[in-house]
């Protein structure tokens, strides 16, 4: 009786510890968690922040290539016009040519 009794109250106690010492690994893994989430978010804050302070330089540059491309396009644009009135007055002078 008495060996059984130290067997249940060591079996209590092995119970316990198990206990003790799986919700100490669940709360130090969680923490771990919490920790590794919070890091993150702190990363991504301070992207974001380094982002808007390099925003205007960006925005900046990103307006002036804008300008070039339109000025560009525009030019594109006139060019074309008149090689293809070049190419027309070529063919009038052809054509002239040809009545003479």
């Amino acid at each position: 009786r008495e060996v059984a009794h130290d067997c249940a109250v060591q079996v209590k106690e092995e119970i316990e510890e198990t206990h003790r010492r799986t919700r100490d690994s669940v709360e130090s893994s969680t923490q771990r968690m919490r920790d590794a989430v919070c890091a993150k978010r702190m990363e991504r804050v301070q992207l974001l922040e380094a982002q808007e302070k390099a925003t205007p330089i960006y925005a900046k540059k990103m307006r002036i290539a804008e300008k070039e491309a339109r000025h560009l396009r525009r030019k594109l644009r006139r060019e074309r016009g008149r090689y293809r009135m070049d190419i027309e007055g070529y063919g009038r002078d052809i054509d002239n040519l040809r009545t003479e």
